[in-house]
């Protein structure tokens, strides 16, 4: 019989339970997301890769000795995957140099697969925000600083919410899409290495910004 365990408690194998996505589902019913989840899956002793989870769940209980299920708060998820965020922040301050020369020194293919990357590095950035919110039960929308004095608009009305910094992150990357359409490298080469610079710096705001109400709430 397969060994099932949820992080250091064995757990008895569900009943009519064939699959290794069977358990996952039931073990996942008993407890509430918004307290805990599970984060990572190992068979055998080895962790399923992102990748290989579609598959491994469809994989009968027999082909395995031991499932072990791992859970964690979102909290910690969340800050987690957040300041992964960060770090992909650091790379993406590294190739808007490296684009920027490219483009100036009409190196076009080592441009184009950085710039590749670095739209592929903010994507990832900006779904850890949405899915951090997502875990977390905050408004991505409403996400002020605890502690922190609310910055006012000309009207005098508070506004410190995520949508200004989402707002310029996106108008920097729509403006470097048209350029790319139109293909003006010029253009491009210039707003890699000056334009962009706010649009990163939009980016750390509004990370750290996040972690600072995800430290904020208490731990569950």
């Amino acid at each position: 019989m397969t060994a099932i365990r949820l992080d250091e408690q064995p757990i008895e194998c569900p009943d009519r339970a064939g699959t290794v996505g069977d358990v996952v589902s039931v073990v996942r019913s008993r407890f509430d997301p918004r307290q805990r989840m599970i984060v990572a899956l190992q068979c055998d002793g080895q962790e399923v890769g992102s990748d290989d989870i579609p598959r491994t769940l469809q994989r009968p209980l027999t082909d395995f000795n031991s499932i072990h299920l791992i859970s964690d708060v979102p909290r910690s998820v969340a800050l987690a995957a957040l300041r992964d965020a960060q770090s992909q922040l650091l790379e993406t301050r590294m190739l808007r140099e490296q684009i920027a020369d490219a483009f100036s020194q009409s190196r076009m293919t080592d441009a184009m697969d950085a710039l590749s990357t670095l739209v592929r590095l903010c994507a990832q950035m900006h779904q850890a925000v949405l899915q951090s919110a997502a875990l977390t039960g905050l408004d991505p929308r409403d996400l002020h600083v605890p502690g922190a004095a609310r910055e006012r608009d000309a009207a005098g009305n508070a506004s410190m919410d995520t949508s200004d910094s989402l707002e310029a992150v996106t108008r920097g990357l729509r403006q470097v899409r048209e350029a790319l359409m139109q293909q003006d490298f010029v253009v491009l080469a210039d707003q890699m290495r000056y334009e962009m610079q706010g649009t990163l710096d939009a980016w750390g705001e509004l990370l750290s910004r996040v972690i600072a109400c995800v430290e904020a709430l208490p731990p569950r």
